[in-house]
């Protein structure tokens, strides 16, 4: 009879059961693998991200298109047969011949969870049936490990032991910056105002008594949640946006139930640009094979043995830039210019490593938001001329599966690793940026009076009497409700939740960067400054940024880093 392997799992959104598949799926002789998997909310598959009690409101910032999350093979254990689950392509009877004419659907985050979730069981409850999988609805507070042995403390008292231990717990709350602080204690002191810390879910603002026809409610952030935020509650208190899809123009339709309006500001006042409208003219971005090959060959010094002689990201930006350049050269509808292709990459490099870098081929910095977004929807429309960083942050969208792979587990510094995440960081608002729909809505509400961002710039905000005042360039304006939108970021230091307080008092791990995440091995076993010994604890997520990259992408949960974690674990 096989000795019994026992393997923990501390969180079970869509990392924890993709690490659930990829154990199951390694049809281990060793052992009989038994796993304990600790959630503590119902969420189990989807996690809160994707929870399907959420409102349409929130969208998925990736296109069905690119939804791309492969089947689970069939697993075979020595008395059960567990069947495959459909690719999520199968699963939404996705028609791969959609002419790339037609719109790109980017589809709400609790269709997705749907998905999970039914994927999670179908595995999960064959495994609990047999014995191999007990589920813990409690949450972890600490990590304890007393010689070989490893064992995990829950919020109850109970002691669980494990022979290896993986955390895959997504987003962690950190600790309040000091605004947040001051503005709590200032809120606890004022009935008449509302301060929300947390954006989600969207629900808390829909009957809440502060929220009335009156309320001007401004918003810390710029991002994808401010805009969940703002289209959750119009739409939840009964407004609508309607489409025109003759000219895709998009306009909005209030009623006597909605805020008077939202204010929203970040530290840069720079709006995200959306992604092209559909294939066709996302294609316009699209690397070659060849230029990929390219760039993946450039990019190999970064885990070669000249690693250590780079000083700063550079090596990156002007890898990247001939593809950049080239692609831009090519485009039939880039904005007029008599640039030659290496004057052209010189620009690209010059604007990557230069926040405030200007050309006339570049959006301006410093232009009304407003005029920008408007800017960024006609070229994602394909009816204008495209602006060469727009042109560079889809390219750099097509490229970020090469950076992941290349610049993962790097022979680089921590201080280049961080210049690398910074720049990379950057680019979000691009490469990341939401379906074009969110941006002409946001247009649409400009236009009703409704979103105010005469203040999205880094204004100075004051404590009122009856709320923030917000003031910027000899304009003030009041707020009696502020929502913060923004996210924790995965700074391991500032993680405020006991079991990752735990681990690094107890330095079971380590940081590789005070503003990033902990360092692990290539099979993402954690590993700390003070112990030399491998420990048998792994972490796969966003607490790994720096030491991988892509740790937010979606299909990055489905990825090889479950694969190579779960081939270890089993031995």
């Amino acid at each position: 009879m096989k000795p019994t392997k026992h393997i923990a799992i501390v969180g079970a959104g869509p990392r924890g059961l993709s690490a659930l598949e990829c154990l199951y799926t390694q049809n281990c002789s060793k052992y009989l693998i038994k796993t304990l998997l600790f959630e503590a909310t119902e969420h189990l598959g989807c996690g809160p991200i994707y929870a399907q009690e959420q409102p349409d409101s929130n969208w998925l910032n990736i296109s069905e298109r690119f939804l791309e999350i492969e089947a689970r093979q069939a697993i075979t254990l020595e008395q059960q047969y567990i069947p495959t689950f459909p690719s999520y392509h199968e699963w939404t009877n996705y028609n791969t011949a959609t002419p790339a004419q037609s719109p790109d659907y980017y589809p709400p985050r609790s269709k997705l969870g749907r998905y999970l979730q039914e994927r999670f069981w179908s595995i999960a409850g064959p495994l609990q049936k047999e014995g191999h999988l007990s589920i813990i609805p409690k949450k972890v507070q600490q990590v304890i490990k007393k010689g070989t042995a490893t064992s995990l403390k829950t919020e109850d008292g109970r002691i669980y032991t494990s022979d290896e231990i993986l955390l895959t717990i997504g987003h962690q709350p950190t600790d309040w910056d000091q605004q947040i602080e001051k503005w709590q204690s200032f809120a606890t002191k004022t009935p008449s105002i509302a301060l929300f810390k947390e954006c989600y879910p969207i629900r808390q603002f829909l009957n809440h008594s502060i929220i009335t026809t009156h309320s001007t409610i401004a918003l810390r952030g710029f991002g994808l949640a401010m805009m969940d935020v703002v289209r959750g509650i119009l739409e939840g208190l009964g407004g609508r946006f309607v489409k025109n899809e003759t000219n895709q123009s998009v306009y909005f339709e209030g009623n006597k139930h909605i805020p008077k309006q939202f204010v929203p500001f970040s530290l840069d006042g720079l709006p995200m640009a959306p992604k092209p409208l559909n294939q066709e003219i996302d294609n316009w971005f699209k690397p070659t094979t060849e230029e990929l090959q390219y760039l993946s060959r450039e990019l190999d010094v970064a885990s070669s043995s000249h690693a250590p002689n780079i000083e700063n990201n550079l090596f990156l930006i002007q890898a990247f830039a001939p593809l950049a350049a080239s692609i831009f050269s090519r485009l039939s509808s880039s904005v007029a210019h008599q640039l030659s292709i290496e004057s052209i990459k010189n620009q690209v490099v010059l604007w990557l490593g230069n926040l405030d870098y200007q050309h006339e081929l570049i959006i301006p910095k410093h232009q009304a938001a407003v005029i920008s977004m408007q800017h960024y929807i006609e070229m994602a429309l394909g009816n204008a001329p495209i602006s060469l960083d727009y042109c560079i942050g889809q390219v750099w969208r097509h490229c970020q599966p090469t950076f992941y792979k290349k610049l993962s587990f790097h022979n680089l510094s921590n201080e280049v690793a961080q210049a690398i995440i910074t720049l990379d960081e950057r680019m979000k608002r691009y490469a990341y940026g939401p379906p074009v729909d969110s941006i002409q809505q946001l247009v649409a509400l400009v236009d009703k009076g409704l979103l105010n961002l005469d203040f999205v710039h880094n204004p100075s905000i004051n404590l009122s009497k009856t709320g923030w005042q917000i003031s910027s360039n000899h304009q003030s304006i009041e707020a009696t409700v502020m929502i913060d939108t923004v996210l924790d970021s995965p700074q391991l230091l500032k993680v405020s939740t006991p079991i990752i307080r735990h681990l690094l008092k107890d330095e079971l791990i380590a940081p590789i960067h005070d503003q990033l995440g902990l360092i692990t091995d290539r099979y993402s076993y954690a590993l700390s400054q003070q112990n030399s010994q491998q420990l048998p604890i792994a972490v796969l997520g966003r607490l790994c940024k720096g030491t991988v990259l892509g740790v937010d992408a979606i299909l990055e949960c489905f990825g090889e880093r479950s694969h190579q974690w779960a081939s270890k674990a089993v031995l």
